[in-house]
């Protein structure tokens, strides 16, 4: 496993705290991955540039877009992977959406949306460069 974060430049200091990355190769003993995010009042702008996750619920629609915005949250969730994994993330200050956005807060909370329903042809066109 590979974890590690890089510095924003001074221009995005002010709303994006670090980028991260999280790399997995899988063993031949390995048969899944299940990540744990946990709540937190920051948001991440996640891209999956190697498998995708499942959200393992019990109820409603899972999640396994291929990037997206993890909002603020008040609980954990739990994903699952089968394949080796690469993804690399933004972690964005909580004030940092409302701001950019025009979104209150208590509009995201506890929500996770891919990149095209977030940000349209815009989200699209972000994840295909990433």
């Amino acid at each position: 496993m590979k974890y590690f974060t890089i510095q924003p430049p001074i221009a995005l200091q002010h709303y994006v705290r670090c980028f991260w990355v999280l790399e997995h190769e899988f063993g031949p003993d390995e048969s899944s991955y299940v990540y744990r995010s946990i709540a937190d009042g920051c948001v991440e702008m996640v891209f999956h540039y190697q498998s995708t996750f499942d959200e393992l619920i019990t109820d409603g629609l899972p999640h396994n877009w291929l990037s997206g915005m993890h909002f603020q949250s008040s609980q954990y969730r739990r994903f699952e992977t089968q394949q080796s994994f690469g993804i690399f993330g933004a972690y964005i200050y909580p004030f940092a959406i409302p701001l950019l956005f025009g979104i209150p807060s208590e509009k995201t909370s506890n929500e996770m949306l891919g990149l095209d329903i977030f940000l349209g042809s815009e989200g699209r066109e972000l994840e295909e460069k990433m």
